[in-house]
């Protein structure tokens, strides 16, 4: 699930940023033990100041956590983090204007060998009687959400955007919302707000990629419980949800 999460990214990615030429997928033997898997295209590409601030996440615009080629950072910090959970290693070559390579090393065995840190974590939690509605709008995201949880049992609704949130909040009454701060529509702070005026009981836990001071204090204030940051650190993440379903 988590290998194919991540070629599924890069798949996105490719196609959203090729508006033309050709999107190329394939792999090589590095040695005997080792797979690379690759996804080449033509698309829009990546400078070097870009390259170097991917991983971490530091290409914000003014305001709350406009990311860079929106979508892009995020989804490969996640994918970064799926890498290692299969004991593989992401790698991304890139020339502005001319199109990008991403590829993940991962080794032959990984699907016998390979023990998710995430499971020893995911075992000791049952959420079958609870309802988690998850806010985001990045389908590879939500996927890594619902993959990570499966064991847990918990039942899970799924909003695109805040919109969809307060839809969702006229039938459902949800044990916790985890709510995405970059939605189109209606972004996690207005739908926040807005869930506080008619839904003060529930508990929300914002998720978001910030790092001032500034934008968690407006998330504070908004009305949300807690904040977990991107990329999700699985352990993390359980544990927030846990404190709120004890």
């Amino acid at each position: 699930m988590r290998f194919l999460q991540i070629i599924r990214n890069f798949l996105d990615n490719a196609i959203k940023y090729t508006e033309k030429g050709e999107i190329e997928i394939g792999y090589r033997l590095k040695d005997p033990q080792l797979i690379e898997v690759y996804v080449k295209d033509q698309g829009i590409g990546m400078s070097e100041e870009e390259l170097d601030n991917i991983f971490s996440l530091k290409s914000y615009s003014s305001g709350l956590i406009q990311i860079k080629k929106a979508g892009k950072g995020l989804g490969l910090a996640i994918s970064e983090k799926l890498s290692h959970l299969i004991g593989g290693e992401l790698h991304v070559e890139s020339t502005e204007g001319v199109g990008s390579i991403f590829s993940v090393s991962i080794p032959k065995n990984f699907m016998q060998d390979q023990e998710m840190p995430a499971n020893q974590h995911v075992a000791k939690y049952n959420w079958s009687d609870k309802l988690l509605l998850i806010a985001e709008d990045v389908m590879v995201n939500y996927l890594f959400y619902v993959a990570l949880l499966k064991k847990t049992h918990v039942n899970i609704i799924h909003a695109k955007d805040g919109q969809e949130v307060l839809d969702l909040l006229e039938t459902h009454s949800p044990d916790l919302i985890l709510m995405d701060m970059v939605m189109p529509k209606m972004d996690g702070l207005e739908a926040t707000r807005q869930v506080r005026k008619f839904y003060p009981e529930i508990p929300i836990i914002a998720q978001s990629s910030i790092a001032s001071r500034e934008d968690k204090d407006n998330i504070y204030r908004v009305g949300c419980n807690d904040i977990i940051t991107k990329p999700i650190k699985p352990h993390i993440l359980l544990n927030k949800i846990n404190r709120f379903f004890e």
